[in-house]
């Protein structure tokens, strides 16, 4: 069976212990399954020749942002450096809990001709699950709660053309800005699986309770950017809905 490769991008900035466990993980899916591109700064040489070494399939290509505007400056170049069809993240806080997503993912490609893939993820804190994000079957467009979680999604790299790339406007939440113009579209084409891929580290920049402010400003700033009807309501609900991850 033919495989259309996934081009998965991973941003680092520095070297966390974490990384060395994400990478693991990728790799365990199988070389066949995916790219690699890593997109860092503030490493040495000597650490990237190190993992250049341990992880040969992953190319490392350092950030051209000196200023570090944010972190979707370096998504932007990592996504132009990307020579596959799809795309998905996983980054050094990230790991994959199922052995075969990129493989299943790949099949469902290959058979179905999706522009996406989705499926479950869970957040956690020292290696224990604290929340999980699971895919219902309806999305919520009203309040954007109940959609699939960016980095659960592998999506047709084509769809940059139409929807644009991330923006730089907001640093903490352009994934959720990319994600309403994806879900948005009429006729996005889509397969869910429905068990958990992987699972993120609580405390990042989305997920950090200290960003709940600056996170809650720029959902309002991206509902009124597209244009969509209550936004201080639809930021509120986007925020209470999501407490119920806690119990799923």
């Amino acid at each position: 069976m033919h495989l259309k490769k996934i081009s998965v991008i991973s941003v680092i900035k520095g070297i966390k212990s974490s990384l060395y466990n994400s990478f693991d993980t990728l790799y365990k899916q199988g070389k066949d399954h995916f790219d690699h591109i890593v997109i860092f700064k503030d490493i040495s040489k000597d650490d990237i020749k190190n993992l250049n070494k341990k992880y040969p399939q992953s190319q490392f290509i350092i950030e051209k942002d000196n200023d570090y505007r944010n972190k979707f400056f370096a998504i932007n170049q990592a996504i132009n450096e990307v020579k596959t069809e799809y795309i998905c993240f996983l980054h050094d806080d990230d790991h994959y809990i199922n052995d075969s997503y990129l493989k299943d993912s790949n099949r469902i490609i290959n058979e179905e001709n999706v522009d996406m893939v989705s499926s479950n993820i869970k957040f956690h804190i020292n290696g224990k699950t604290q929340r999980s994000w699971k895919l219902h079957k309806k999305y919520n467009i009203f309040s954007f709660h109940n959609i699939p979680a960016h980095t659960s999604i592998i999506y047709k790299k084509d769809l940059h053309n139409e929807l644009g790339y991330y923006s730089l406007d907001f640093p903490i939440a352009a994934d959720f800005d990319f994600m309403i113009n994806l879900i948005s579209k009429s006729n996005l084409r889509t397969k869910h699986i429905n068990y958990y891929s992987l699972s993120m580290s609580l405390g990042g920049d989305s997920t950090n309770i200290k960003n709940l402010y600056k996170v809650f400003m720029e959902d309002l700033k991206i509902f009124k950017k597209n244009n969509l009807s209550f936004p201080i309501t639809r930021t509120f609900l986007k925020k209470i809905l999501k407490i119920k991850q806690y119990y799923e």
